[in-house]
Protein backbone atom coordinates (compact mmCIF):
# COMPACT_ATOMS: atom_id res chain seq x y z
CA UNK A 1 0.00 0.00 0.00
CA UNK A 2 1.28 2.98 -0.67
CA UNK A 3 2.35 6.19 1.58
CA UNK A 4 0.09 7.00 4.60
CA UNK A 5 -1.72 10.60 3.92
CA UNK A 6 -3.96 12.17 5.89
CA UNK A 7 -6.98 14.76 4.18
CA UNK A 8 -7.78 18.03 6.75
CA UNK A 9 -11.51 19.03 6.65
CA UNK A 10 -10.08 22.36 4.54
CA UNK A 11 -8.50 20.39 1.93
CA UNK A 12 -11.38 17.63 1.86
CA UNK A 13 -13.84 20.31 1.39
CA UNK A 14 -11.70 22.47 -0.90
CA UNK A 15 -11.49 19.21 -3.19
CA UNK A 16 -15.21 18.16 -2.87
CA UNK A 17 -16.10 21.64 -4.64
CA UNK A 18 -14.38 20.94 -8.20
CA UNK A 19 -16.37 18.74 -10.60
CA UNK A 20 -15.78 15.52 -11.04
CA UNK A 21 -13.13 15.40 -9.08
CA UNK A 22 -11.33 12.56 -7.57
CA UNK A 23 -10.14 11.98 -3.67
CA UNK A 24 -7.68 9.38 -3.11
CA UNK A 25 -6.02 8.68 0.24
CA UNK A 26 -3.60 5.73 1.29
CA UNK A 27 -4.68 3.15 4.04
CA UNK A 28 -3.42 3.68 8.05
CA UNK A 29 -0.17 1.43 7.89
CA UNK A 30 0.51 -1.32 10.55
CA UNK A 31 2.48 0.70 13.15
CA UNK A 32 3.72 -1.27 15.28
CA UNK A 33 2.55 -2.33 18.79
CA UNK A 34 3.29 0.84 21.32
CA UNK A 35 5.92 1.03 23.50
CA UNK A 36 5.53 -0.61 26.69
CA UNK A 37 2.20 -3.03 25.90
CA UNK A 38 2.33 -6.81 25.72
CA UNK A 39 0.34 -9.56 24.21
CA UNK A 40 -1.20 -10.01 27.42
CA UNK A 41 -1.38 -7.86 30.31
CA UNK A 42 -4.52 -6.26 32.40
CA UNK A 43 -7.56 -5.14 31.00
CA UNK A 44 -8.53 -1.30 31.06
CA UNK A 45 -11.65 -0.70 32.89
CA UNK A 46 -13.39 2.40 32.56
CA UNK A 47 -16.11 3.81 34.95
CA UNK A 48 -18.57 5.51 33.30
CA UNK A 49 -21.07 7.67 35.42
CA UNK A 50 -24.26 6.95 33.88
CA UNK A 51 -26.16 3.86 33.49
CA UNK A 52 -28.22 5.26 30.12
CA UNK A 53 -24.60 6.66 28.69
CA UNK A 54 -23.42 3.52 28.81
CA UNK A 55 -25.89 1.58 27.24
CA UNK A 56 -25.76 -0.69 30.41
CA UNK A 57 -29.52 -0.88 30.84
CA UNK A 58 -31.45 -3.96 31.66
CA UNK A 59 -33.63 -4.19 28.30
CA UNK A 60 -31.50 -2.10 26.03
CA UNK A 61 -28.18 -2.45 23.71
CA UNK A 62 -24.97 -2.77 25.17
CA UNK A 63 -24.00 0.67 23.89
CA UNK A 64 -23.08 3.39 23.54
CA UNK A 65 -20.03 3.26 25.12
CA UNK A 66 -18.85 -0.23 24.31
CA UNK A 67 -20.18 0.01 20.48
CA UNK A 68 -17.70 2.53 19.60
CA UNK A 69 -15.13 -0.04 20.33
CA UNK A 70 -16.58 -2.80 18.49
CA UNK A 71 -17.68 -0.71 15.23
CA UNK A 72 -15.85 1.40 12.86
CA UNK A 73 -16.81 2.66 9.37
CA UNK A 74 -15.58 3.61 6.47
CA UNK A 75 -13.93 6.40 7.74
CA UNK A 76 -13.11 8.04 11.07
CA UNK A 77 -11.99 10.48 13.19
CA UNK A 78 -8.58 10.99 14.17
CA UNK A 79 -9.18 9.76 17.42
CA UNK A 80 -4.89 9.24 18.23
CA UNK A 81 -4.95 12.43 18.14
CA UNK A 82 -8.45 14.04 19.78
CA UNK A 83 -9.02 15.77 16.62
CA UNK A 84 -11.92 16.26 13.90
CA UNK A 85 -9.81 15.26 11.27
CA UNK A 86 -10.84 12.30 8.83
CA UNK A 87 -8.97 9.26 8.09
CA UNK A 88 -8.80 5.91 6.69
CA UNK A 89 -10.56 3.25 8.36
CA UNK A 90 -12.40 0.34 6.60
CA UNK A 91 -11.88 1.72 3.53
CA UNK A 92 -8.14 2.24 2.14
CA UNK A 93 -9.40 5.14 -0.46
CA UNK A 94 -11.96 7.09 -1.90
CA UNK A 95 -13.50 9.13 -4.94
CA UNK A 96 -15.74 12.17 -4.59
CA UNK A 97 -17.16 11.52 -8.46
CA UNK A 98 -20.45 13.49 -9.96
CA UNK A 99 -20.22 16.88 -9.13
CA UNK A 100 -20.45 15.30 -5.21
CA UNK A 101 -23.01 12.81 -5.59
CA UNK A 102 -21.56 9.97 -5.56
CA UNK A 103 -18.80 8.15 -3.91
CA UNK A 104 -16.71 5.44 -4.58
CA UNK A 105 -14.75 3.66 -1.34
CA UNK A 106 -12.13 1.13 -2.11
CA UNK A 107 -12.27 -1.41 1.16
CA UNK A 108 -9.31 -2.52 2.70
CA UNK A 109 -8.58 -6.21 1.84
CA UNK A 110 -7.58 -7.11 4.97
CA UNK A 111 -10.73 -6.66 7.20
CA UNK A 112 -12.11 -9.45 9.61
CA UNK A 113 -15.30 -9.33 11.21
CA UNK A 114 -16.19 -11.08 14.71
CA UNK A 115 -17.32 -13.93 13.51
CA UNK A 116 -14.13 -14.97 11.20
CA UNK A 117 -15.90 -13.65 8.02
CA UNK A 118 -14.59 -11.20 5.27
CA UNK A 119 -15.20 -7.60 4.52
CA UNK A 120 -16.77 -6.55 1.30
CA UNK A 121 -18.90 -4.58 -1.01
CA UNK A 122 -21.55 -6.87 -0.51
CA UNK A 123 -21.35 -6.98 3.27
CA UNK A 124 -21.55 -3.29 3.59
CA UNK A 125 -24.24 -2.81 0.68
CA UNK A 126 -26.77 -5.12 2.29
CA UNK A 127 -25.84 -3.24 5.95
CA UNK A 128 -26.83 -0.35 4.20
CA UNK A 129 -30.51 -1.87 2.55
CA UNK A 130 -31.07 -3.03 5.91
CA UNK A 131 -31.43 0.34 7.16
CA UNK A 132 -33.35 2.20 3.95
CA UNK A 133 -34.63 -0.05 1.80
CA UNK A 134 -37.99 -1.21 2.54
CA UNK A 135 -38.12 -4.21 0.07
CA UNK A 136 -34.66 -5.70 2.50
CA UNK A 137 -36.21 -8.89 4.61
CA UNK A 138 -34.52 -7.37 7.89
CA UNK A 139 -35.83 -3.94 7.13
CA UNK A 140 -38.55 -4.34 10.30
CA UNK A 141 -35.89 -4.54 12.45
CA UNK A 142 -36.57 -0.46 13.48
CA UNK A 143 -33.32 -0.73 16.09
CA UNK A 144 -31.21 -1.18 13.03
CA UNK A 145 -31.90 1.73 11.53
CA UNK A 146 -30.47 5.54 11.21
CA UNK A 147 -32.46 7.16 8.70
CA UNK A 148 -31.52 10.61 10.15
CA UNK A 149 -27.68 9.65 9.47
CA UNK A 150 -28.49 8.48 6.01
CA UNK A 151 -30.71 11.81 4.91
CA UNK A 152 -28.73 12.41 1.82
CA UNK A 153 -28.78 8.39 0.33
CA UNK A 154 -30.03 7.49 -2.49
CA UNK A 155 -28.85 3.93 -3.06
CA UNK A 156 -25.58 1.90 -3.18
CA UNK A 157 -24.03 0.18 -5.86
CA UNK A 158 -21.35 -2.87 -5.70
CA UNK A 159 -18.83 -2.31 -8.29
CA UNK A 160 -16.79 -5.29 -7.23
CA UNK A 161 -15.92 -7.12 -4.57
CA UNK A 162 -13.76 -4.04 -2.65
CA UNK A 163 -15.32 -1.26 -3.99
CA UNK A 164 -18.73 0.03 -3.62
CA UNK A 165 -20.49 3.48 -4.78
CA UNK A 166 -22.71 5.55 -2.28
CA UNK A 167 -25.53 7.50 -4.22
CA UNK A 168 -26.69 10.43 -2.36
CA UNK A 169 -29.86 13.13 -3.55
CA UNK A 170 -27.87 16.56 -3.14
CA UNK A 171 -24.29 17.41 -2.64
CA UNK A 172 -23.23 17.44 1.33
CA UNK A 173 -19.93 19.14 1.81
CA UNK A 174 -20.27 17.06 5.45
CA UNK A 175 -21.02 13.62 3.69
CA UNK A 176 -17.31 12.43 4.82
CA UNK A 177 -18.40 13.36 8.57
CA UNK A 178 -21.59 10.92 8.16
CA UNK A 179 -19.60 8.52 6.36
CA UNK A 180 -18.19 8.08 10.16
CA UNK A 181 -20.96 7.07 11.95
CA UNK A 182 -22.28 3.99 13.01
CA UNK A 183 -24.91 3.83 10.14
CA UNK A 184 -22.06 2.45 7.94
CA UNK A 185 -20.40 0.62 10.42
CA UNK A 186 -21.65 -3.01 8.77
CA UNK A 187 -22.58 -6.19 10.54
CA UNK A 188 -21.38 -9.69 9.56
CA UNK A 189 -23.94 -11.15 6.50
CA UNK A 190 -24.10 -14.78 8.37
CA UNK A 191 -24.76 -13.19 11.76
CA UNK A 192 -27.63 -11.47 10.41
CA UNK A 193 -29.19 -13.94 8.34
CA UNK A 194 -29.06 -16.02 11.79
CA UNK A 195 -30.67 -13.32 13.99
CA UNK A 196 -31.24 -9.89 12.24
CA UNK A 197 -33.37 -8.19 15.46
CA UNK A 198 -31.28 -9.56 17.83
CA UNK A 199 -28.07 -8.77 16.62
CA UNK A 200 -27.41 -5.92 18.34
CA UNK A 201 -27.72 -7.26 21.78
CA UNK A 202 -24.34 -8.74 20.75
CA UNK A 203 -22.83 -7.21 17.97
CA UNK A 204 -20.69 -8.93 15.20
CA UNK A 205 -18.70 -5.86 13.65
CA UNK A 206 -15.66 -5.08 12.59
CA UNK A 207 -14.36 -3.17 15.52
CA UNK A 208 -10.65 -4.04 17.31
CA UNK A 209 -13.02 -5.15 20.15
CA UNK A 210 -15.47 -7.74 20.32
CA UNK A 211 -18.51 -8.35 22.23
CA UNK A 212 -17.60 -11.09 25.08
CA UNK A 213 -20.12 -10.65 28.31
CA UNK A 214 -23.18 -8.46 29.09
CA UNK A 215 -24.01 -8.31 32.73
CA UNK A 216 -27.22 -5.83 32.70
CA UNK A 217 -27.10 -2.80 34.23
CA UNK A 218 -23.76 -3.91 35.49
CA UNK A 219 -20.77 -3.61 33.47
CA UNK A 220 -20.07 -4.82 29.36
CA UNK A 221 -16.98 -6.80 29.16
CA UNK A 222 -14.85 -6.65 25.60
CA UNK A 223 -12.41 -8.76 24.46
CA UNK A 224 -9.87 -7.74 22.04
CA UNK A 225 -10.22 -8.95 18.80
CA UNK A 226 -7.28 -10.98 16.92
CA UNK A 227 -8.51 -10.46 13.17
CA UNK A 228 -8.33 -6.59 13.82
CA UNK A 229 -6.48 -5.02 10.89
CA UNK A 230 -4.25 -2.19 12.55
CA UNK A 231 -2.05 -3.58 15.57
CA UNK A 232 -1.76 -0.08 17.24
CA UNK A 233 -5.06 -0.46 17.91
CA UNK A 234 -6.75 -2.69 20.69
CA UNK A 235 -3.34 -3.42 22.91
CA UNK A 236 -5.59 -4.37 25.73
CA UNK A 237 -6.67 -7.72 26.41
CA UNK A 238 -9.98 -6.87 27.93
CA UNK A 239 -11.63 -3.07 27.71
CA UNK A 240 -14.37 -3.20 30.50
CA UNK A 241 -17.10 -0.66 30.51
CA UNK A 242 -18.85 -0.45 34.19
CA UNK A 243 -21.75 1.52 35.24
CA UNK A 244 -20.78 3.18 38.60
CA UNK A 245 -23.37 5.98 39.01
CA UNK A 246 -22.71 7.94 42.01
CA UNK A 247 -19.76 9.94 41.38
CA UNK A 248 -18.23 9.52 45.04
CA UNK A 249 -18.48 5.86 44.12
CA UNK A 250 -16.33 6.46 40.56
CA UNK A 251 -13.56 8.63 42.32
CA UNK A 252 -13.01 5.88 45.39
CA UNK A 253 -13.07 3.24 42.22
CA UNK A 254 -10.30 5.19 40.43
CA UNK A 255 -8.26 5.93 43.64
CA UNK A 256 -8.52 1.82 44.78
CA UNK A 257 -7.21 1.13 41.31
CA UNK A 258 -10.12 -0.60 40.44
CA UNK A 259 -10.92 1.36 36.98
CA UNK A 260 -8.38 3.56 35.16
CA UNK A 261 -10.52 6.20 34.05
CA UNK A 262 -13.87 7.84 34.83
CA UNK A 263 -15.93 10.75 33.58
CA UNK A 264 -18.68 13.92 34.29
CA UNK A 265 -16.87 14.00 38.40
CA UNK A 266 -17.55 17.91 39.18
CA UNK A 267 -15.09 20.83 39.19
CA UNK A 268 -14.83 20.67 42.99
CA UNK A 269 -14.06 17.04 42.79
CA UNK A 270 -11.52 17.21 39.71
CA UNK A 271 -9.43 20.05 41.42
CA UNK A 272 -9.08 17.67 44.52
CA UNK A 273 -7.75 15.01 42.51
CA UNK A 274 -5.19 17.36 40.49
CA UNK A 275 -3.22 16.80 44.31
CA UNK A 276 -3.16 13.32 44.47
CA UNK A 277 -0.39 11.68 43.42
CA UNK A 278 -0.75 8.64 40.44
CA UNK A 279 -3.87 10.52 38.91
CA UNK A 280 -4.29 12.68 36.06
CA UNK A 281 -7.27 15.34 35.61
CA UNK A 282 -7.88 16.23 32.19
CA UNK A 283 -10.59 19.44 31.08
CA UNK A 284 -12.80 18.35 28.09
CA UNK A 285 -14.09 21.03 26.02
CA UNK A 286 -17.09 19.47 24.18
CA UNK A 287 -19.75 20.00 21.20
CA UNK A 288 -22.61 19.31 23.99
CA UNK A 289 -25.43 21.84 23.94
CA UNK A 290 -27.66 21.95 27.02
CA UNK A 291 -31.15 23.79 26.43
CA UNK A 292 -35.04 24.05 26.50
CA UNK A 293 -36.68 23.49 23.46
CA UNK A 294 -39.71 25.40 23.04
CA UNK A 295 -42.32 24.15 20.53
CA UNK A 296 -42.80 27.17 18.37
CA UNK A 297 -46.57 26.24 17.01
CA UNK A 298 -48.09 26.22 20.85
CA UNK A 299 -49.50 29.69 22.29
CA UNK A 300 -47.97 31.33 23.62
CA UNK A 301 -44.56 30.23 22.83
CA UNK A 302 -45.32 30.76 18.69
CA UNK A 303 -44.96 34.49 20.15
CA UNK A 304 -41.24 35.52 19.49
CA UNK A 305 -41.15 37.33 22.25
CA UNK A 306 -42.66 35.11 24.75
CA UNK A 307 -39.63 32.78 23.14
CA UNK A 308 -37.04 35.44 23.85
CA UNK A 309 -38.31 36.06 27.08
CA UNK A 310 -38.22 32.71 28.30
CA UNK A 311 -34.10 33.53 27.51
CA UNK A 312 -33.87 36.57 29.42
CA UNK A 313 -35.65 35.32 32.13
CA UNK A 314 -33.18 32.33 32.70
CA UNK A 315 -30.13 32.91 34.97
CA UNK A 316 -27.55 30.87 32.79
CA UNK A 317 -24.02 32.29 34.51
CA UNK A 318 -25.66 31.17 38.10
CA UNK A 319 -26.73 27.28 36.19
CA UNK A 320 -23.06 27.03 34.87
CA UNK A 321 -20.35 28.43 37.92
CA UNK A 322 -23.84 27.81 41.10
CA UNK A 323 -24.98 24.25 40.11
CA UNK A 324 -22.47 22.66 37.86
CA UNK A 325 -19.87 24.51 39.53
CA UNK A 326 -17.49 25.80 36.34
CA UNK A 327 -18.18 22.25 34.47
CA UNK A 328 -19.91 23.84 31.29
CA UNK A 329 -19.87 27.39 29.60
CA UNK A 330 -22.51 29.56 28.93
CA UNK A 331 -24.46 28.97 25.82
CA UNK A 332 -24.97 31.77 23.04
CA UNK A 333 -25.83 29.63 20.03
CA UNK A 334 -26.65 25.86 19.30
CA UNK A 335 -23.34 25.30 18.08
CA UNK A 336 -20.08 25.31 20.95
CA UNK A 337 -17.37 27.17 20.48
CA UNK A 338 -15.50 23.83 20.25
CA UNK A 339 -16.87 24.19 16.19
CA UNK A 340 -14.13 26.43 16.07
CA UNK A 341 -15.14 28.81 12.72
CA UNK A 342 -18.40 27.48 12.59
CA UNK A 343 -18.89 29.19 15.97
CA UNK A 344 -21.38 32.16 16.42
CA UNK A 345 -21.51 33.02 19.77
CA UNK A 346 -20.09 36.02 19.45
CA UNK A 347 -21.82 37.49 17.01
CA UNK A 348 -25.39 36.09 17.67
CA UNK A 349 -28.01 37.76 19.52
CA UNK A 350 -27.15 37.15 23.60
CA UNK A 351 -29.72 36.75 26.23
CA UNK A 352 -27.79 37.47 29.20
CA UNK A 353 -30.32 37.37 32.47
CA UNK A 354 -32.14 40.60 32.67
CA UNK A 355 -35.47 39.85 34.25
CA UNK A 356 -36.99 43.45 33.68
CA UNK A 357 -36.55 43.01 29.60
CA UNK A 358 -37.99 39.77 29.82
CA UNK A 359 -41.40 41.29 31.52
CA UNK A 360 -41.11 44.23 29.28
CA UNK A 361 -41.21 41.55 26.34
CA UNK A 362 -44.15 39.66 27.70
CA UNK A 363 -45.99 42.75 28.51
CA UNK A 364 -46.11 43.52 24.86
CA UNK A 365 -47.17 39.84 23.88
CA UNK A 366 -50.01 40.81 26.36
CA UNK A 367 -48.97 38.66 29.15
CA UNK A 368 -47.74 41.25 31.79
CA UNK A 369 -49.73 38.96 34.09
CA UNK A 370 -47.34 35.85 33.18
CA UNK A 371 -48.81 32.11 32.18
CA UNK A 372 -48.76 28.82 33.40
CA UNK A 373 -46.93 25.87 31.61
CA UNK A 374 -45.12 22.67 32.11
CA UNK A 375 -41.13 22.02 31.80
CA UNK A 376 -40.73 18.17 31.34
CA UNK A 377 -37.17 16.45 32.10
CA UNK A 378 -35.63 13.16 32.90
CA UNK A 379 -34.18 11.64 36.40
CA UNK A 380 -31.50 9.94 34.30
CA UNK A 381 -28.19 11.74 34.40
CA UNK A 382 -26.79 11.00 31.12
CA UNK A 383 -23.33 13.10 29.47
CA UNK A 384 -24.34 16.54 28.54
CA UNK A 385 -27.54 17.08 30.82
CA UNK A 386 -26.39 16.18 34.17
CA UNK A 387 -27.90 17.76 36.97
CA UNK A 388 -31.12 18.27 34.50
CA UNK A 389 -33.89 18.01 37.76
CA UNK A 390 -31.71 20.83 39.68
CA UNK A 391 -31.46 22.52 36.56
CA UNK A 392 -35.38 22.85 35.78
CA UNK A 393 -36.05 23.68 39.53
CA UNK A 394 -33.68 26.31 39.25
CA UNK A 395 -35.27 27.92 35.97
CA UNK A 396 -38.48 27.45 37.86
CA UNK A 397 -37.89 29.97 40.38
CA UNK A 398 -36.44 32.35 37.56
CA UNK A 399 -39.22 32.35 35.68
CA UNK A 400 -41.35 32.84 38.66
CA UNK A 401 -39.59 36.14 39.50
CA UNK A 402 -41.09 36.97 36.04
CA UNK A 403 -45.08 35.88 36.87
CA UNK A 404 -44.31 32.83 34.94
CA UNK A 405 -45.33 29.34 36.33
CA UNK A 406 -43.48 26.41 35.40
CA UNK A 407 -44.54 22.99 36.52
CA UNK A 408 -41.40 20.39 36.43
CA UNK A 409 -42.46 16.71 35.54
CA UNK A 410 -39.42 14.19 35.67
CA UNK A 411 -39.45 10.68 34.06
CA UNK A 412 -36.65 8.06 33.62
CA UNK A 413 -34.87 8.49 30.33
CA UNK A 414 -36.70 5.74 28.18
CA UNK A 415 -40.24 7.40 29.13
CA UNK A 416 -38.99 11.05 28.79
CA UNK A 417 -37.32 10.28 25.37
CA UNK A 418 -40.08 8.10 23.57
CA UNK A 419 -42.61 11.38 24.19
CA UNK A 420 -39.85 14.33 23.71
CA UNK A 421 -38.78 12.40 19.72
CA UNK A 422 -42.77 12.54 18.90
CA UNK A 423 -43.31 16.34 20.07
CA UNK A 424 -45.63 15.78 22.94
CA UNK A 425 -43.53 18.21 25.20
CA UNK A 426 -44.30 22.09 24.45
CA UNK A 427 -40.48 22.67 26.77
CA UNK A 428 -38.40 19.62 27.63
CA UNK A 429 -35.03 19.87 28.63
CA UNK A 430 -31.98 18.29 26.50
CA UNK A 431 -28.41 17.64 25.74
CA UNK A 432 -27.38 17.28 22.74
CA UNK A 433 -24.24 15.46 22.09
CA UNK A 434 -22.97 15.68 18.63
CA UNK A 435 -20.82 13.36 17.32
CA UNK A 436 -19.53 15.12 14.08
CA UNK A 437 -17.48 17.95 13.63
CA UNK A 438 -19.66 19.83 11.11
CA UNK A 439 -22.67 21.93 12.11
CA UNK A 440 -25.13 20.52 10.16
CA UNK A 441 -25.12 17.53 12.32
CA UNK A 442 -26.53 19.65 15.25
CA UNK A 443 -28.47 22.49 13.20
CA UNK A 444 -30.31 20.62 10.60
CA UNK A 445 -31.18 17.74 13.15
CA UNK A 446 -33.02 20.50 15.61
CA UNK A 447 -34.00 23.15 13.45
CA UNK A 448 -34.85 22.30 9.78
CA UNK A 449 -38.57 21.57 8.90
CA UNK A 450 -36.73 18.20 7.34
CA UNK A 451 -36.64 16.73 10.43
CA UNK A 452 -39.72 17.41 12.06
CA UNK A 453 -41.40 14.72 13.81
CA UNK A 454 -41.89 11.89 12.74
CA UNK A 455 -39.01 12.15 10.43
CA UNK A 456 -36.42 13.52 12.85
CA UNK A 457 -35.97 15.15 16.46
CA UNK A 458 -36.80 18.65 15.82
CA UNK A 459 -39.39 18.87 18.15
CA UNK A 460 -39.00 22.86 18.60
CA UNK A 461 -41.19 23.08 15.19
CA UNK A 462 -39.06 25.95 13.98
CA UNK A 463 -40.78 27.36 10.76
CA UNK A 464 -39.21 30.23 9.36
CA UNK A 465 -38.80 30.49 5.49
CA UNK A 466 -35.17 32.88 6.12
CA UNK A 467 -34.34 30.08 8.86
CA UNK A 468 -35.05 27.67 6.46
CA UNK A 469 -33.51 28.99 3.26
CA UNK A 470 -30.00 30.11 5.17
CA UNK A 471 -29.61 26.28 6.05
CA UNK A 472 -29.99 25.22 2.41
CA UNK A 473 -27.78 27.57 1.37
CA UNK A 474 -24.91 26.91 4.32
CA UNK A 475 -25.44 22.94 3.49
CA UNK A 476 -24.57 23.30 -0.28
CA UNK A 477 -21.58 24.93 -0.17
CA UNK A 478 -18.13 23.14 -0.22
CA UNK A 479 -15.34 26.07 0.46
CA UNK A 480 -14.54 26.04 4.25
CA UNK A 481 -14.91 29.95 4.41
CA UNK A 482 -17.77 30.69 2.99
CA UNK A 483 -19.90 27.40 4.48
CA UNK A 484 -18.25 29.12 8.02
CA UNK A 485 -19.69 32.53 7.08
CA UNK A 486 -22.87 30.99 6.26
CA UNK A 487 -23.64 28.50 8.94
CA UNK A 488 -22.98 31.72 11.78
CA UNK A 489 -25.56 33.58 9.61
CA UNK A 490 -27.68 30.47 9.88
CA UNK A 491 -27.24 30.65 13.38
CA UNK A 492 -27.37 34.26 13.65
CA UNK A 493 -30.98 33.93 12.52
CA UNK A 494 -31.65 31.00 14.76
CA UNK A 495 -31.15 32.48 17.95
CA UNK A 496 -32.81 35.68 17.42
CA UNK A 497 -35.82 33.77 16.94
CA UNK A 498 -35.11 31.53 20.20
CA UNK A 499 -36.41 28.16 19.41
CA UNK A 500 -34.64 27.08 22.57
CA UNK A 501 -33.52 27.90 25.67
CA UNK A 502 -29.71 28.55 25.24
CA UNK A 503 -28.31 27.31 28.73
CA UNK A 504 -24.70 25.90 28.56
CA UNK A 505 -22.24 23.72 26.77
CA UNK A 506 -20.55 21.03 28.47
CA UNK A 507 -16.85 21.19 29.85
CA UNK A 508 -16.37 17.34 31.24
CA UNK A 509 -13.78 16.57 33.62
CA UNK A 510 -12.01 13.33 33.21
CA UNK A 511 -9.73 11.58 35.78
CA UNK A 512 -7.34 8.53 35.35
CA UNK A 513 -4.48 7.05 36.28
CA UNK A 514 -0.64 7.49 35.09
CA UNK A 515 -0.78 4.10 34.18
CA UNK A 516 -2.74 5.04 31.24
CA UNK A 517 -1.46 5.75 28.11
CA UNK A 518 -2.19 6.66 24.34
CA UNK A 519 -5.39 7.94 25.27
CA UNK A 520 -6.12 11.73 23.82
CA UNK A 521 -9.79 12.90 25.33
CA UNK A 522 -12.35 13.80 22.03
CA UNK A 523 -14.70 16.36 21.94
CA UNK A 524 -17.58 14.49 20.96
CA UNK A 525 -17.90 10.81 22.27
CA UNK A 526 -17.35 9.41 25.32
CA UNK A 527 -13.63 7.93 26.39
CA UNK A 528 -13.64 8.05 22.32
CA UNK A 529 -10.45 7.25 21.12
CA UNK A 530 -9.55 4.61 24.21
CA UNK A 531 -9.09 1.64 21.97
CA UNK A 532 -5.66 3.46 21.72
CA UNK A 533 -4.79 3.01 25.09
CA UNK A 534 -2.89 0.62 27.04
CA UNK A 535 -1.67 -0.13 30.90
CA UNK A 536 1.95 0.46 31.37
Amino acid sequence: MSENKQLSRREFLNIAGISASSVVLASIGGAALAQGTSEGGEPIVLGVGSIADAGLATTATPCQVPCQFMYRSLVEYNYKDGSHEIVPALAHSWEVLDDGLRYRFHLRDDVILHDGSALTAAVMANWINMQTDENHPNFSCGHQREKHRLGAHDRVEVVDDLTIDFYITRVNPAQMDWFTQNAYAPFSLPALEADACDIILQPVSTGPYKYKEWDRGVRVVLEKHDGYYDPEVGQTPNLIVRAIPEPEAQIAALEAGEVHWIEGISAEDAERLRSMSGIQVRDRKTLYVYFLHLDNRIEPLNDVRVRQALNYATDNDSIVYGILGGAAEPSYSPLSPQFGPFYAGDQAPRYDYNPDKARELLAEAGLSGGFETTIHTTTTPRAGQERSVEICEFIQSNWADVGITANIEASDWQSFESQRVTGAFPIASRGWTPWTGDPDGTILQNFHPEWHPPNGRGVCFLDDDEATNLMNHARGLTDLDERAAAWIEVQKRIVALAPWVFIHHGVIFEAHTDRLKGYNPWPGGIAAGMDYAYLE
